[in-house]
């Protein structure tokens, strides 16, 4: 597999708002050691999920139709009543180049991703070769 190489703070093409592209896939930052990245990622994760001033809580009722701006949104799924049917549609739009897409392997930009990629993995086999 290969890591996409993102950048950590955005401006959204619309709003002109900056706003951070975080998440659970995040787990490095250029420049910074393994353990400062995770560090500040989980930091600045936290402050954001900790405060109920960014947080949307939608209550699901039959009929119900939710629209959301992946550039500048986190989302994740939650528990719900899995012996019912669950309906998902995504649609996604191709977004300004210079700030949605992610440069692909072949690209020269790719190899910081690449080298991230490396590392990351590197620790998680020797973490499961100790564990072993």
């Amino acid at each position: 597999g290969e890591a996409y190489f993102r950048p950590l703070v955005k401006k959204h093409p619309e709003t002109g708002r900056k706003c951070l592209f975080i998440g659970r896939h995040a787990f490095g930052i250029p420049g910074l050691t393994r353990k400062k990245s995770r560090e500040l990622l989980a930091v600045l994760l936290q402050a954001i999920v900790e405060d109920e001033n960014h947080v949307y809580t939608h209550r699901w009722t039959q009929g119900d139709l939710l629209v959301w701006d992946n550039r500048c949104l986190l989302h994740r799924a939650r528990p719900y009543d899995y012996s019912q049917p669950r309906v998902l549609i995504g649609s996604r739009v191709a977004g300004e180049e210079s700030s949605e897409l992610a440069y692909y392997p072949e690209d020269k930009r790719a190899e910081a991703g690449r080298a991230a990629l490396d590392s990351e993995l590197k620790c998680l086999r020797a973490s499961h070769d100790a564990v072993s």
